[in-house]
């Protein structure tokens, strides 16, 4: 029987529909949170609460309020003329979201904070103008700071609503790039597909690479195997090779395919089809360069052991203590930590 090309793309139209419909949309994700800097002062860190009332003067007299920020995706960005993290991160933030400065629903604010605690004799504002930032500084913060538990540096983000979605308590060399992500999905608002996730991975935005795999192996859980390893991939270049170990770890644990998932990280097809998940695991971390990591091994062992596969608990646990017991003096106490887990896994 001949087949038509209109009959076949009859049959394959609700397939390719599908694959167009699996969408994501960052600016509805609650999970921003798992990418600021924990809050390292005592209190609470007030994300997903609304921002309390402002209104404070820039140095050229002017006031801002916080009534005239609705509708705009707010940045308050705490800082001192004395505090290095702080005047790095606000360099750093003033180039990364100068592309949104002409934006009416954008808005980043440079609050001068604790400037008394230290004594350098630096005007706020004299520095402020000497840098040329593109966005205000206002003064007299210390009571507003305060009431949010800020620090020197701490970074809030703030949605449409007037809803604080991100809060970072520290300068990293991530923390900019963090918050431009969360900045990006507020404002675009955008429904990003699989292929706008390649794109990012491709033009080097791994912080976004990652989120959004994140998303999509939430949203799409069948979909794992690959998110997970474009999510790996992008770890291993930033050269967080820890955290991208321990994510394949749950994901060996977690898919049917582990094969196809190891040998898409891997990008060949040496792995042998009876390899054990414990073999594939060994293969990335030599890809890695944490064969000799014990830390990665006891850290598996563990996962296994809860996900009720002793053998494999066994096998990680006994690689972690050969590889501790060669590594010198100072593995010591992780000597006796994996000895002790090693014996419960062996129980019966």
């Amino acid at each position: 029987m001949k087949i038509t090309s209109w009959a076949i793309a009859i049959v394959l139209a609700p397939v390719i529909l599908f694959a167009q419909s699996r969408t994501v949309r960052p600016s509805m994700d609650k999970r921003f949170n798992e990418y600021c800097t924990s809050n390292i002062f005592e209190g609470k860190s007030h994300k997903n609460e609304r921002l309390p009332a402002f209104s404070l003067p820039t140095p050229d007299g002017r006031i801002l309020r916080s009534a005239d920020m609705k509708g705009k995706v707010l940045v308050l960005d705490f800082w001192a003329t004395w505090c290095a993290p702080c005047r790095k991160l606000t360099a750093e933030l003033d180039s990364s979201l100068k592309k949104y400065q002409e934006r009416k629903d954008f808005q980043m604010i440079g609050m001068d904070y604790n400037e008394t605690v230290v004594n350098k004799g630096l005007s706020p504002a004299a520095y402020w103008k000497e840098h040329k930032y593109g966005f205000p500084m206002t003064l007299n913060n210390n009571e507003y700071g305060k009431s949010l538990n800020a620090g020197n540096p701490t970074v809030i983000v703030v949605d449409k609503d007037g809803i604080m979605r991100g809060k970072w308590d520290a300068w990293t060399p991530h923390t900019a790039e963090e918050i431009s992500v969360l900045v990006w999905a507020l404002l675009e608002d955008p429904r990003i597909t699989e292929a706008d996730v390649n794109k990012a991975y491709e033009k080097k935005e791994y912080l976004k690479t990652i989120h959004l795999c994140d998303l999509f192996m939430a949203t799409y859980p069948a979909e794992t195997g690959k998110f997970a390893a474009i999510k790996y991939n992008a770890r291993m270049k930033m050269s967080s090779k820890m955290e991208a170990l321990t994510e394949v770890k749950f994901v060996l644990d977690t898919i049917t395919d582990y094969k196809a998932f190891t040998n898409r990280l891997l990008g060949n097809d040496t792995i042998s089809p009876s390899a054990t998940r414990t073999q594939l695991f060994e293969e990335l971390m030599k890809q890695a360069g944490q064969e000799k990591n014990y830390l990665i091994y006891e850290l598996v062992a563990g996962n296994y052991y809860k996900a009720g596969n002793r053998k494999a608990a066994v096998e990680n646990a006994e690689k972690a203590l050969q590889i501790a017991r060669q590594s010198g003096k100072n593995a010591g106490p992780m000597i006796e930590q994996i000895r002790s887990s090693l014996e419960e896994y062996r129980k019966e």
